[in-house]
């Protein structure tokens, strides 16, 4: 519902009748929707509303909807702002997330077992998906070169690690802020993150 509402107030591009204006209200409009889902503790809700805003706004501007408020069909429009979007994330955005996220590691009170269980499970984790990216392009044309290439490039880049690492650490702080043991788990969950950070984003 928040996507489509969102949808609906980005596809006035009478008033949001340059570029930047058109990338402003798309990210005011998505981060409204995420502070909002926060607020009402149902943070999946906020993602998938920025999901649906994007296929919202691509649909009614390049249908040029709704007429009376809308300046006509362009298809350059959702190009332009994902261009200008990407930019953002990229030069502030993304910067921002690793260096947050790498300060939520505290080193000193670390336990010493929890970094040879977070490299066995980082590499168990990307083991796996290994395997699976292969096998999902079986059957085709490709060679065994190319379906190791396809294998690589699917390996994660760390982005989705960054985001939602800190997300069980926040919960147990709100919900078992007493509670040693929940701390110490959220603690090892974030170490994992960073290590799969620091290990798959270079390749």
């Amino acid at each position: 519902v928040a996507g489509l509402v969102g949808t609906a107030l980005c596809s006035f591009t009478l008033l949001w009748n340059t570029r930047l204006a058109r990338s402003m209200v798309v990210l005011l409009v998505s981060q409204c929707m995420m502070l909002g889902a926060l607020r009402f503790h149902f943070s999946g809700a906020g993602a998938l509303g920025g999901l649906m805003l994007g296929v919202g706004c691509n649909w009614v501007w390049r249908k040029g909807l709704p007429r009376p408020l809308a300046l006509g069909p362009d298809a350059h429009y959702a190009t332009d702002t994902e261009h200008d979007l990407e930019k953002l994330w990229g030069l502030f955005a993304q910067p921002l997330l690793f260096g947050v996220i790498g300060t939520a590691v505290e080193f000193r009170t670390m336990e010493a077992s929890v970094v040879p269980k977070a490299l066995l499970v980082l590499a168990v984790g990307v083991g796996v998906r290994l395997l699976m990216a292969y096998l999902a392009v079986l059957g085709g044309k490709l060679g065994m070169k190319e379906r190791l290439f396809i294998a690589l490039s699917w390996i994660p880049k760390a982005t989705v690690q960054a985001a939602l690492a800190s997300v069980p650490a926040d919960l147990i702080a709100e919900f078992k802020a007493g509670d040693k043991e929940y701390k110490a788990w959220g603690q090892a969950i974030i170490t994992i993150a960073v290590f799969s950070i620091i290990l798959t984003a270079p390749i």
